[in-house]
């Protein structure tokens, strides 16, 4: 029987930690974790300089072959059960976005040889108060060069009218890590990444301002909370949003280990990638990220998908949770 694992979230950074570990006798995971660490000083630095208002406003949704991650084609059918009829749309979260659970949603920006793109990223609770956890494909490319993303930055509770604007700044990421499913086969049931962020004036952002929290091995039957910034029309990229929806199925995306991905009710667009789908969401807006934003069909934008947060996932979790 697999174990339910979580990791609470933290208000403020005084607050304990209750960090998972692997059970004795858990099922084996299959495949292993792969990462790439910046190579100095200077390249995390050159990532900040470079995101400019600019160049965060240029940047595109990234796109996947296959799924709609980034708006992209889907050619394969899904293998879906019961469909459950619940309309649901992305609905805008208020600003500012200074409060929890938003201050802990953020939106990532990086580069893959010349072509700048944005995914989303949730900040939550570590050891080390540095990860932020996203789609794969927000970290690495598992379906090109099958090569990690460079120029990494994390700018939480980012809300902008084109100007740019970071409340807690931009955060560079000293180290990016997936799942070798991900990075070798474009796996979708393994879409997990992670990003261990550089500290600014000697603090990790966590311990600035929280995380949320993150477990594993959680019934899929929930009701969701999903967080994105989604930026293909008919959204711009701005705007924080929220789309609220039971499990409507389980899909079958790829035919490689790890469990069968989840389905439920949202609009959101490329750009959402790698936003996260919380539970237990209490009054003080914390609650535990479970999956996150990966792929959609082109025919079908009322929904979005997001791999089952199990072994796989925790094994990914427990490699960059002490990345000091």
């Amino acid at each position: 029987m697999k174990r339910t694992v979580l990791v609470a979230a933290l208000l403020v950074a005084a607050a304990t930690i209750v960090a998972p570990s692997m059970a004795s006798g858990a099922s084996p995971v299959s495949g292993n974790v792969a990462s790439r660490s910046a190579r100095s000083k200077a390249d995390v630095q050159r990532a900040v300089a470079y995101w400019t208002p600019a160049r965060m406003k240029s940047a595109r949704p990234w796109k996947v072959t296959g799924a709609k991650a980034g708006a992209a084609a889907q050619t394969v059918p899904a293998r879906r059960g019961k469909q459950v009829a619940v309309p649901a749309a992305a609905v805008s979260v208020a600003r500012p976005y200074t409060n929890a659970p938003d201050k802990f949603n953020g939106k990532v920006f990086f580069s893959h040889g010349s072509v700048d793109y944005v995914c989303s990223g949730t900040l939550v609770n570590s050891p080390s108060k540095n990860v932020v956890w996203t789609a794969g494909h927000c970290v690495a490319d598992g379906q090109g060069d099958h090569r990690f993303h460079t120029n990494w930055v994390f700018v939480p509770a980012y809300s902008s009218n084109g100007s740019g604007n970071a409340p807690y700044g931009t955060w560079a990421a000293k180290k990016l890590s997936t799942r070798d499913a991900w990075l070798q086969n474009g796996n979708f049931r393994q879409d997990f990444g992670a990003a261990n962020l550089v500290k600014v004036d000697g603090k990790n952002l966590g311990q600035k301002i929280g995380g949320q929290g993150i477990a594993f091995n959680r019934p899929a039957q929930q009701s969701y909370s999903d967080f994105g910034y989604p930026q293909a029309p008919p959204f711009n990229g701005n705007s924080q949003f929220r789309c609220n929806s039971p499990l409507v199925a389980r899909d079958d995306p790829f035919e490689g280990p790890g469990p069968l991905t989840m389905e439920i009710n949202c609009n959101m667009t490329g750009g959402s990638s790698g936003g996260g789908w919380i539970v237990d969401l209490d009054d003080q807006g914390l609650g535990v990220v479970v999956s996150v934003n990966s792929y959609g069909y082109t025919n079908d934008s009322a929904h979005e998908y997001g791999p089952y947060q199990g072994d796989e996932a925790m094994d990914l979790y427990n490699q960059v949770k002490g990345a000091k």
